[in-house]
């Protein structure tokens, strides 16, 4: 049976009105597609990788991290040039990615790279990949390696470490023990500390500020319990590095720098004292 073309025309009128709510209802249906999630770190802004993804990138770069340091061959034993590191570039290449993404098992490899990898730059880099890493994961990775004999004097690898706990805090304990190992940190992480003394604006450093306010020299040049001359050159060369940073924290202190750790010593007795001075800053 046909219809008449009024019975048609409203038919066709109904369904212009509901097709909106039709398809709407389609569309709640459907799941909206997620796309990539970035945060922002210390070192800029990463995307964070989901399980099966950080799954799949872990089966892809494992092979080619090293895991184990070198064994040395006999042959070149005794020998000055080290063997040819034909690794090196494809680690760099990982590490640099690993400083664009985010993942809490990101920061327990980069971990074994620091300890482990046997060239230097590479493990800097990994270090400095440890910024890009969730704060739980990133900070307990700098505490553990922080502690490690390994990398006393490795300024390079520990400035990026100092730098985490700046930016994600740590107990009055784990500051005290940098104080306490600074002369053994190297230049870049003593750096490091002076820029978290003067961001934190730590006044329990006074005391470190001002003992290497001055160059670094033997109390008595004469001495026989003096260490080497090589000892002070190392030592004046650090303190060279050092001291603009150092003068800066002291400026974030006191509100002034100091020619000299005498003046200094002066200046703040003359204000009363040290808790004097804080009460007014």
């Amino acid at each position: 049976m046909l219809c008449c073309p009024k019975t048609l025309r409203k038919k066709a009128l109904l369904l212009l009105t509901l097709s909106p709510l039709l398809m709407g209802g389609l569309d709640a249906q459907r799941k909206p597609k997620k796309g990539p999630v970035y945060v922002l770190t210390p070192i800029g802004r990463v995307r964070v990788l989901g399980k099966k993804e950080v799954k799949n990138l872990l089966k892809e770069i494992r092979p080619f991290l090293k895991t184990k340091p070198p064994k040395r061959n006999k042959a070149t034993k005794g020998k000055k040039s080290p063997p040819k590191d034909h690794g090196f570039l494809k680690r760099m290449e990982i590490i640099e990615k690993l400083e664009t993404l985010q993942h809490p098992l990101l920061a327990g490899v980069l971990e074994k790279v620091i300890l482990q990898d046997p060239t230097e730059i590479v493990r800097t880099k990994a270090s400095h990949a440890l910024l890009a890493q969730p704060k739980k994961e990133a900070k307990a990775v700098a505490l553990r390696l922080l502690k490690s004999k390994n990398l006393r004097g490795k300024g390079s690898i520990l400035a990026p470490l100092i730098r985490i706990l700046t930016h994600f805090g740590a107990s009055k304990k784990v500051w005290k023990n940098l104080r306490e190992s600074f002369l053994d940190l190297g230049p870049l992480a003593q750096i490091a500390f002076l820029e978290s003394v003067e961001a934190r604006k730590d006044w329990e450093s006074v005391d470190l500020l001002l003992d290497h306010l001055d160059p670094p020299g033997p109390d008595h040049v004469d001495a026989r319990e003096n260490p080497p001359a090589e000892y002070w050159e190392r030592r004046w060369k650090a303190w060279k590095a050092f001291k603009p940073s150092l003068l800066k924290a002291l400026e974030a202190l006191f509100g002034r720098t100091f020619p000299s750790k005498k003046e200094a010593k002066t200046w703040i007795k003359e204000q009363g004292g040290l808790a004097k001075i804080r009460k007014k800053r």
